[in-house]
């Protein structure tokens, strides 16, 4: 990425932080045209919400697609987080699984908990508590409080035989995708 990308993307971030947003989308913006996936998954995110400029969801779609095809863990989490809500896309879960598998085995935190909820509900993957319990573990190992709390109801619906193969998976997952805490925007 040349100088002037990671200088349009620290432009853009500080804009961000600062909540002037149509700075933010057009300094991003020029990261993103440049390659750089983090100001991709970014400017996804300003066009799905319609910060510093019109709601966008093609564009939005666009530009997470971008960033996790480049192995941004944010941009996959982004892309599953669209196909599960069907807002901007037609409903997908198996494309949403597909999503949250590849940045939850990054150690992204909210596609752990994601891929556990997935597992939960059966949604485009087989259900499986026992798996939905070990992928809330990996997020809960991190203090995410969504994932505590749903291992819990997942914790009351396993015998006792489950929940050790539950932990037994989670610590396994847990050495091979520890989760990662990600810095905030």
């Amino acid at each position: 990425m040349a100088f002037t990308a990671v200088a349009d993307f620290r432009a853009g971030l500080d804009a961000y932080r600062r909540g002037d947003y149509a700075t933010a989308r057009r300094e991003l913006l020029q990261a993103a045209r440049a390659g750089d996936p983090d100001a991709q998954s970014k400017v996804g995110v300003l066009y799905a919400n319609g910060l510093g400029g019109a709601r966008d969801f093609a564009k939005a779609v666009k530009w997470f697609r971008k960033a996790a095809r480049q192995g941004l863990a944010k941009g996959e989490y982004n892309l599953g987080v669209v196909y599960a809500e069907g807002r901007m896309v037609p409903r997908d879960y198996r494309e949403a699984v597909k999503w949250y598998r590849r940045a939850a085995e990054q150690g992204f935190v909210e596609a752990q908990y994601s891929l556990g909820g997935m597992y939960h509900k059966g949604q485009g993957i087989a259900q499986s508590y026992v798996q939905a319990f070990a992928w809330l573990s990996v997020a809960a190992a991190s203090g995410y409080e969504p994932a505590i709390d749903m291992r819990e109801v997942v914790r009351s619906k396993l015998t006792s035989l489950q929940l050790e193969r539950g932990r037994t998976a989670a610590r396994a997952l847990y050495r091979k995708y520890p989760p990662k805490k990600e810095t905030p925007p």
